[in-house]
């Protein structure tokens, strides 16, 4: 039934929406856990949205969790390799480490 996969994709839009909003929320009051927690909540319904690992990667970024952000902005990148935040988020992940040589790697 057509009508009923379209509501069911309409629901889980809205469900996303939220998650990104509680994430966002919680970014500005620098409670990164919780953020983390909302992304990861995203990337589960929609595991090949490359936007929402960027998310996630952004808020383990600044929760100090580079090696989970690492991997989120990669995976980011592997599903959507056309979102520059995923590739600025890659990057500031190497500067955190003073791998210099891979962030020119992958600003190129």
């Amino acid at each position: 039934n057509p009508n009923l996969k379209a509501a069911k994709d309409a629901k889980q839009s809205t469900k996303i929406a939220s998650f990104i909003q509680k994430g966002n929320e919680a970014l500005a009051k620098k409670k990164y856990p919780e953020a983390i927690s909302e992304f990861k909540k995203a990337t589960e319904l929609q595991p090949n949205n490359g936007s929402l690992w960027s998310f996630l990667g952004n808020a383990e970024l600044l929760g100090s969790k580079t090696k989970d952000a690492e991997q989120s902005f990669t995976r980011s990148i592997s599903l959507s390799d056309t979102n520059p935040n995923a590739y600025i988020g890659l990057c500031n992940v190497y500067l955190k480490n003073h791998n210099y040589s891979e962030c020119l790697k992958v600003s190129k």
